[in-house]
C-alpha cells in the first residue's frame, strides 16, 4: 500500500512551504509526495490566461496560475530535501515540455493526470520516454471504460496505478462513485496494473472506504492548513488526519475500516463511468471560479 501527499498548489507558489510540507510528510509517513508540472502560457489558451480571476497575486488567471510553478532550481532543490529527509517524490506531467522537463530527474514513477487520460499523444510520450521499470500513475477522472482501455492500451507492458478518481473540487458524498473501484479491479487488476484512489472528498470517510476495498495507492490532497485561499483547498487533509489514516490502515482489524468510512450515504458507492457536468467544467472548459475565496478552512470534523 502506498500513501501520496499531493502538495498540489497548496504550497502557494512558496518553495519555503514546499520543502516543510516535503519534511511533514515524511514525518508523518507518507510514502511519497507529488508535485505538479505545467507550461502554463502553453497549457491554457490565451483567452484563458486573461480571463478575470482577482486574487493576491493580480486580476486574471494567468497571473494567479503563474505563481505556483517552482522553477529548474527549485525542483533540484525540492528533490535534493526529499533525499535528506528520505521520501520519495514524483510529479504530474501536464503536458510535452512539463514531462520533458521532468526526464531530468531519476523519478520513481510519473503522473497523467485525469484532464490528459485521454490525451493519446502525452501518454505514449510519457510511455516512450521514462523508465521502463518506473510505474505510471494514470488517474481516470471522467473517463469511460472504453477511454481507459484505450489509455491503458499505450502502457501495455509497463507498471500502472490506475486510480479511480472523480474530477470535481470538491467532490460531495453522493457523488463519489465509489463503486467505480471494484469495477476497475475486477477489469483491470493483473500483476501489473493496480488500483488506487484519488480522492477529492471533503472529509476522510471515502478515504477508508476505499482502503477497506484494497485499493494499492492512495492520493490525498494534502496542507499543513486548510486556512488557505488557493482553489480546491477544501479538498486537502492536514497532517494530524493523514496520519490517523495510515495509523488506523496499518493498524486495522479485518472489518475495523468499514467503522471510519460509517454514514456515507448509498449513493457515494454508485458505480457510473464518463464525465459529468462539472468534470467537464474543469477537464475541458476550464473553469475554476472567478475569485478566490479568502477563507475555505470549514470541515465538518470527520475523523
Amino acid at each position: 500500500m502506498i500513501f501520496v501527499a499531493e502538495l498540489c498548489v497548496n504550497h502557494l507558489g512558496s518553495l519555503n512551504l514546499a520543502m516543510r510540507m516535503i519534511e511533514v510528510a515524511a514525518e508523518i509517513g507518507c510514502d511519497f509526495v507529488k508535485l505538479h508540472r505545467k507550461d502554463v502560457d502553453g497549457f491554457y489558451t490565451p483567452e484563458k490566461l486573461s480571463q478575470p480571476y482577482d486574487s493576491p497575486f493580480g486580476h486574471t488567471w494567468g497571473e494567479y496560475r503563474r505563481m505556483f510553478e517552482f522553477s529548474e532550481d527549485d525542483f533540484k532543490r525540492i528533490d535534493a530535501k526529499c533525499d535528506e529527509v528520505g521520501i520519495g517524490w514524483f510529479a504530474t506531467a501536464q503536458d510535452l515540455a512539463s514531462l520533458e522537463f521532468l526526464l531530468q530527474f531519476d523519478l520513481p514513477l510519473i503522473k497523467v493526470a485525469s484532464c490528459n487520460a485521454r490525451n493519446d499523444a502525452l501518454i505514449r510520450a510519457v510511455a516512450g520516454s521514462t523508465d521502463p521499470d518506473a510505474p505510471i500513475v494514470l488517474s481516470v477522472g471522467g473517463s469511460t471504460i472504453h477511454e481507459i482501455r484505450r489509455a491503458l492500451s499505450w502502457l501495455e507492458g509497463r507498471y500502472v496505478y490506475l486510480l479511480h478518481c472523480v474530477s470535481e473540487y470538491p467532490c460531495h458524498d453522493s457523488r463519489l462513485r465509489l463503486g467505480n473501484i471494484p469495477i476497475l479491479q475486477s477489469l483491470f487488476e493483473d500483476e501489473k496494473v493496480k488500483v488506487g484512489f484519488s480522492s477529492h472528498e471533503v472529509g476522510t470517510r471515502a478515504t477508508y472506504a476505499a482502503l477497506d476495498m484494497g485499493i494499492a495507492m492512495l492520493e490525498r490532497h494534502f496542507a499543513l492548513s486548510r486556512h488557505s485561499f488557493v482553489h480546491g483547498i477544501e479538498c486537502a487533509i492536514e497532517p494530524d488526519e493523514y496520519e490517523r489514516i495510515m495509523w488506523r490502515y496499518r493498524n486495522a482489524s479485518a472489518s475495523g475500516l468499514q467503522l471510519y468510512a460509517a454514514g456515507l450515504p448509498q449513493e457515494a458507492f454508485a458505480c457510473d463511468f464518463g464525465m459529468s457536468d462539472l468534470e467537464h467544467d474543469f477537464l475541458v472548459d476550464q473553469r475554476y471560479g472567478v475569485k478566490f475565496i479568502p477563507d475555505k478552512a470549514h470541515f465538518d470534523g470527520q475523523r
